[in-house]
């Protein structure tokens, strides 16, 4: 007994399916640019919110944290030369030289936070008047 196949061309060419797909594709982009330009600019308010808390109070608690750490690194310093003569206050400067080094890199860490929200704030606007 054979097999036979059925086979049937369609009349439609690679072309004008490459045509419907790309057709589809350019509609669900444009869908997709709208829907993202209206999340953009619900989020540019809160974007703006959190740079301006970060940028303006980070200015503050940075340098705080600068003082803190530089202020406590100097206390291990001068603790660590006294520690060659008497052989005491060793905590002072395991502890003075962690929390300088912990304070410096909270105050990186917050200033790199307000950056990164006004770089993020940018793009969005920019991404708004594409």
């Amino acid at each position: 007994m054979k097999n036979d196949i059925d086979i049937q061309i369609s009349p439609v060419t690679d072309e004008e399916i490459y045509n419907e797909l790309n057709k589809s594709k350019g509609i669900m982009l444009k869908i997709l640019i709208v829907v993202l330009k209206i999340g953009a600019l619900f989020l540019i308010p809160i974007i703006a919110f959190f740079a301006f808390v970060f940028q303006v109070t980070g200015m503050v608690v940075k340098w705080i944290l600068f003082f803190i750490g530089g202020l406590c690194s100097l206390i291990s310093a001068i603790a660590l030369l006294q520690y060659f003569v008497d052989k005491e206050n060793l905590f002072i400067i395991i502890y003075g030289f962690m929390i300088g080094f912990i304070s410096l890199i909270l105050a990186v860490f917050i200033d790199a936070i307000g950056e990164f929200l006004l770089m993020f704030l940018g793009k969005t606007i920019a991404f708004l008047h594409y």
